[in-house]
């Protein structure tokens, strides 16, 4: 395989080429084996769910001082309506979320 060639395949082709030195067109069972394990590897990290825990509001409170400016809020909707009705006092707020892995 010349580095042009290397350089276009796939990323799994590619792999079985540095881990053995064969070629995909001549071994197509070991990249449709590769293939499956790779899919099956994915769904496993769909079996967890990652969710927003709480809301916080961060804003630019003087120039280059970015701090925290609410509690943890229960919903977006609170952490909006809070960044919303700063009437204009931070324009660079903006709202993050703790995460909760489940």
């Amino acid at each position: 395989m010349t580095q042009k060639e290397y350089d276009k395949a796939p990323k799994i082709e590619q792999v079985l080429y540095n881990c053995t030195g064969f070629l995909a067109k001549n071994h197509p069972s070991i990249i449709e084996a590769m293939t499956i394990y790779a899919e099956s590897e994915v769904k496993k990290l769909g079996l967890f769910s990652v969710t927003p825990r709480l809301f916080y509001v961060v804003a630019e409170i003087e120039e280059g001082v970015w701090e925290q400016i609410t509690i943890g809020l229960e919903t977006y909707k609170q952490a909006k309506d809070y960044k919303d009705g700063c009437d204009g006092k931070y324009p660079n707020a903006f709202i993050v979320s703790s995460l909760n892995e489940g």
